[in-house]
This record gives C-alpha cells, sequence and structure tokens, in this order.
C-alpha cells in the first residue's frame, strides 16, 4: 500500500500505451494526473485510460480509426476477472501486458448468486517481475503491521507511529460529520447510502483502493 503504483505507471507511460481501471474512481483520478504530466492528451485523454468495462463495451476512437496499442496497463489488476483481461488484451491488439496490484488486496469479486467462478484469478497464469515493497504513504505503525504479509516485507518513509486510535459509536447518527480532509470508508454500499444522507464524504473500501486522504475514519 502507498508503493507508488500509479507514480510508477505515469513515470512509465509512452504513447501507445492503454492503461485501464476496475472502478471509476480510479480511471477519473488517473486521467488527471495523465493530463498534467502531458498537457498534450487534455482532449485525447479517454483514448488512453478507461476504467476495465467501458473499453470492452465501448472500446475507444483511437481503436475505432484502425489505430492499436503497444502495451496494455491494468492498474488494480487483482481486483479483475482474469477473463475481462485477456478480452481487453485481445481488444487492444497490445503487444505487451503489463499489470500492476496488490498481493493482499480485495479480490475479484463473483457478484452472480447461486455461480461461483474457477478461472478468475489473474496470478495464476502471469509471473511477478517486480516488487514495490517500500511505502510512501503508510505510517511506520501500519508499516510494522502489514509487513509480515508480503514476501518480500514492507519499508516505509514516513516517521509516524502510534497513530492509530480506536473510536467506538453507538449508532450512525452519533458519527460526526468530518468533511474536510476526511474520508470514511465502509464495507457496503447500503452503509455508504445511509452516511451520505447525513453528509459524510464516504466510500466503500473496495471504490477507494490505491487512493488516499489526510484523515482516514
Amino acid at each position: 500500500p502507498g508503493c507508488g503504483k500509479t507514480s510508477f505507471i505515469l513515470k512509465n507511460f509512452k504513447i501507445g500505451d492503454l492503461v485501464l481501471y476496475p472502478t471509476k474512481e480510479g480511471a477519473t483520478e488517473f486521467s488527471n494526473r495523465l493530463k498534467t504530466s502531458h498537457p498534450e492528451l487534455q482532449d485525447d485523454v479517454k483514448n488512453y485510460c478507461r476504467t476495465v468495462h467501458s473499453f470492452l463495451i465501448n472500446s475507444t476512437n483511437h481503436l475505432k480509426n484502425g489505430g492499436t496499442y503497444n502495451r496494455l496497463i491494468v492498474d488494480e489488476a487483482l481486483m479483475v476477472h482474469a477473463g475481462e483481461i485477456l478480452y481487453a488484451v485481445e481488444l487492444s491488439q497490445a503487444k505487451e501486458v503489463m499489470m500492476v496490484g496488490d498481493m493482499n488486496q480485495i479480490p475479484y469479486i463473483n457478484r452472480v448468486t447461486g455461480h461461483s467462478t474457477q478461472f478468475h484469478d489473474i496470478t495464476k497464469i502471469t509471473e511477478i517481475s517486480q516488487y514495490l515493497s517500500h511505502s510512501y504513504r503508510c505510517t511506520m505503525t501500519v508499516a510494522c503491521i502489514l509487513s509480515k504479509y508480503y514476501s518480500e516485507g514492507m519499508t516505509t518513509s514516513s516517521n509516524v507511529k502510534r497513530e492509530l486510535v480506536k473510536h467506538v459509536f453507538d449508532n450512525i447518527n452519533s458519527i460526526p460529520v468530518m468533511v474536510k480532509d476526511t474520508k470514511m470508508l465502509v464495507f457496503k454500499q447500503t452503509e455508504k447510502a445511509q452516511l451520505l444522507k447525513l453528509g459524510h464524504n464516504v466510500s466503500t473500501i473496495h471504490e477507494y483502493q490505491g487512493k488516499q486522504a489526510p484523515h482516514i475514519v
């Protein structure tokens, strides 16, 4: 977490790459950063960054006009069904594929009741070529807790420690509204809907993977 995956992609991005994200929030954030680092793409960014589903359903004008992509980059790749990634590779006609993700992040979730998936895990047919094990975001406390879950361990640039605080709330109405610089995370969409009505700045954990805020509740 916080190891600079997005910055890594931006640094390695070249014209001719297509970057896909599993969530709209992730695609929007990357598109904004891409337009900043490549001002020439201001009016053309959708040819270079989309959500996975948007690309599979709508393609891009670049492809519709007869173009191809040299490389397909999928961020938060472990959240995506392997079949969707392989289909995106076929549609993009990319010669190379780079997948970036966290082995311990929330994986692909099958949302079809009564059906199970067997071939959803992209790690079963790929190999890890590079580890990004140094975090620029996580505190010393968090890095210490999480390090044992990664084969290469985890280090951090932060000197912050003992920052985690536990508060107990009786119900959602007792949670103070803290919009400024604060993001509230919940597990379910129903919980998110309730808190949005009360004025909270809230997302599900699934939606907010890979993003950051000064304060997290």
